[in-house]
């Protein structure tokens, strides 16, 4: 189970999206049939409402259409709130989650470089310049021309991926390549963002180790030092590294962790002294007292009403 918040309210904490990733974190985007780069997603049919969705990066760019509701995506530790009938951009290998509200609904696409041709050598100096030199996120509202154009692209791709008409790959890799120019034209930019990419590229592989020892031992008795440790860092790092790209301390996000794996087996109908032993609190009391200033509600009731 892999969990990340922005920030906890009974409204997120009603579900929470389950992503298929490996041991890195990086999400295993599946294509379907045909094997064509581009992953077109939409709420219902291919994944749960977007409440709140785990910290992941993947390997494809991401551009998320609001259609309703609204949703605030943490990415590399800065927030970006997404308003209905805006869209965001994520770039690829960017460690980024999601918190939303209830009965949101996007409309998501998933695009690998390899789209672009992984084999063509001329191309891949404007892959890498995409890649290195975009801004980690940028939210598009349509303000200025050229966004609305990257917003009818993104749906034009969107429809030809979801209804794959005859000869679909062929119109959706021209829709791909002018969307692809719109984005080094308009969102790659100086030195700065390159040396503001190297240092979360720093970041970006303790704060995965870090991660994953949250997430197989929060049961247990562990602290900064032990987390540090998986890390690879100091714990005046490891302390900076969530900062930087969670924008919480560690044990804020151990213990956020800790409810999260809390309210799945309350779900479960367990114990509320089981489940308090199982997510690392030393007694059920404090747990109760965490779980109620976090959530609003004490255990009991949260497993009553049936959250």
């Amino acid at each position: 189970m892999y969990l990340f918040f922005t920030f906890l309210t009974m409204e997120a904490a009603m579900g929470f999206v389950s992503l298929n990733m490996n041991e890195e974190l990086s999400q295993n985007v599946n294509y379907g049939q045909g094997g064509f780069p581009v992953a077109a997603l939409e709420d219902g049919a291919d994944h749960c409402t977007l409440l709140s969705s785990p910290v992941h990066w993947h390997y494809e760019l991401e551009l998320t259409t609001m259609e309703r509701g609204s949703v605030v995506y943490t990415v590399n530790g800065r927030p970006y709130p997404l308003y209905e009938g805006q869209t965001i951009f994520v770039r690829p290998n960017t460690l980024h989650g999601a918190v939303g509200s209830a009965n949101c609904q996007t409309r998501v696409l998933l695009i690998s470089p390899r789209v672009f041709g992984d084999r063509e050598v001329y191309l891949q100096p404007y892959i890498q310049r995409l890649i290195r030199q975009a801004p980690d996120a940028v939210i598009l509202d349509g303000s200025q021309d050229w966004q609305l154009e990257m917003e009818t692209l993104c749906a034009e791709i969107f429809r030809l991926c979801r209804e794959k008409p005859d000869e679909f790959e062929i119109d959706a890799k021209m829709a791909l390549f002018k969307l692809l120019k719109l984005m080094l034209s308009r969102l790659c930019t100086d030195g700065v963002s390159r040396r503001k990419h190297a240092k979360n590229m720093s970041h970006a592989q303790p704060a995965k180790k870090m991660i994953l020892f949250i997430q197989e031992h929060y049961g247990e008795k562990i602290g900064v030092a032990d987390i540090a440790r998986a890390g690879g860092v100091a714990r005046n790092t490891c302390n900076n590294i969530f900062q930087d790209v969670f924008g919480k301390s560690p044990i804020e996000y151990l213990t956020e962790y800790r409810i999260c794996a809390a309210m799945e087996l309350l779900r479960k109908k367990a114990a509320v002294t089981d489940v308090a032993m199982s997510c690392g609190f030393n007694t059920a009391s404090y747990f109760s007292k965490i779980f109620k200033e976090t959530i609003g509600v004490a255990p009991l009731e949260f497993q009553k009403q049936g959250i």
